[in-house]
Formats: C-alpha cells, sequence, structure tokens
C-alpha cells in the first residue's frame, strides 16, 4: 500500500468515525432500577433525555433512597451507551481493510 493509499484509508475511517459519532445523539439508551420504579434515558452522546420517577418515591422520606436509584439507573444507561459504541466502533474497524493491513 503506498502513501496515497494509505492516506485515502486514513480519510475514510476519520469520515466513518465521524459519521458514527454524529448518529451517537439519535440513538437512546435506557437504564432501569428498583424494579422499573426509576428510568433514564440517555443518548449515544450520554446526554440526558429522559427521565421517569415512580410517585412513590417522591417522598421526603425516601430522598436518600430515590438519589440511589437515580444513580443506578444512570449507571445502566452509561453502560448501555459503552457497550453500544463499542459494539458499533468493532464492526467498523472490521469492515475497514486499512485495519486488516
Amino acid at each position: 500500500m503506498d502513501t496515497e493509499d494509505l492516506y485515502k484509508k486514513a480519510q475514510q475511517m476519520h469520515n466513518q468515525l465521524e459519521g458514527l459519532q454524529k448518529s451517537l445523539a439519535d440513538i437512546p439508551l435506557q437504564g432501569s432500577a428498583g424494579n422499573g420504579s426509576v428510568s433514564i434515558t440517555i443518548n449515544g452522546n450520554g446526554e440526558l433525555l429522559d427521565i421517569i420517577l415512580s410517585p412513590t418515591l417522591l417522598q421526603p422520606d425516601k430522598a436518600q433512597h430515590l438519589r440511589t436509584l437515580i444513580l443506578q439507573a444512570f449507571s445502566q444507561a452509561n453502560l448501555a451507551k459503552n457497550e453500544m459504541i463499542k459494539r458499533e466502533t468493532k464492526m467498523m474497524l472490521e469492515g475497514n481493510d486499512f485495519i486488516k493491513q
């Protein structure tokens, strides 16, 4: 592979990575905790899109429990995001001749 081919392959990979980054904003991922009493939706960029709380958790004496459940749900959603990014990146790289050579 000569220098020009190498440059073209690198540019192609760069474009694919940019496309993946842009598409992440459109992919919703969810996490929940407390048997679904807290549900969080983020996008592939990690931005919070929605949070759903069970009304039974909206009491002053349950504030600490609610905080714990929100953190657990967000953690689950973030793990789902990281797994999705890993899967999408792997698929993209497996189809790229640049990596194989």
